[in-house]
């Protein structure tokens, strides 16, 4: 006896009566759009309960191949450069007033934050970097520790003791 698989339309011979869809992709297809609720929930839950470990494994994987997957995003990129800058145009048209808000209240905010800084911080000093993760080994006035010459007057203070701007630049 022969049937049709309710989700591909393929024929299939069923190996046992009860068996409805000709293989597990279609019946796992199928699963997951009825209960896809109860799917949701059980991984939302999952992810929290487990978050730490999760976020540790991924920056453990990312740490460990950055490499294959900065060269993995630009081929991705080169590769279907004309559809991602179209999408993008597509998207900025569409959405130009809520970018225009986001963008005027961004600066708003910096502004805020600059002048309440001016108030209240005192002007950055090698102790006051050192506390800073990312800025740790960057004297004030940008050049790395042991550098006894004079930094460039044009390079950016904080980018010569990032790791990030050391590893990129190899």
């Amino acid at each position: 006896m022969s049937r049709r698989c309710p989700h591909c339309r393929k024929a299939f011979e069923p190996s046992r009566g009860n068996q409805h869809y000709c293989g597990r992709k279609c019946y796992s297809a199928v699963y997951g759009v009825v209960n896809r609720e109860k799917i949701r929930k059980r991984r939302s839950a999952h992810r929290a309960a487990n978050r730490d470990a999760l976020n540790k494994r991924s920056a453990a994987y990312y740490a460990a191949n950055w490499e294959a997957i900065d060269q993995r995003h630009a081929a991705y990129y080169a590769a279907n450069r004309g559809g991602i800058l179209k999408r993008r145009a597509a998207y900025y048209v569409a959405n130009r007033e809520r970018i225009a808000r986001r963008a005027a209240a961004r600066y708003a905010a910096k502004k805020m934050e600059k002048q309440r800084l001016a108030q209240t911080d005192p002007p950055l000093t090698s102790r006051r970097l050192a506390r800073v993760p990312e800025l740790r080994g960057v004297r004030c006035c940008g050049s790395p520790p042991g550098d006894t010459a004079a930094p460039p007057a044009t390079s950016p203070p904080a980018l010569t003791g990032w790791p990030k701007a050391r590893r990129k630049n190899n």
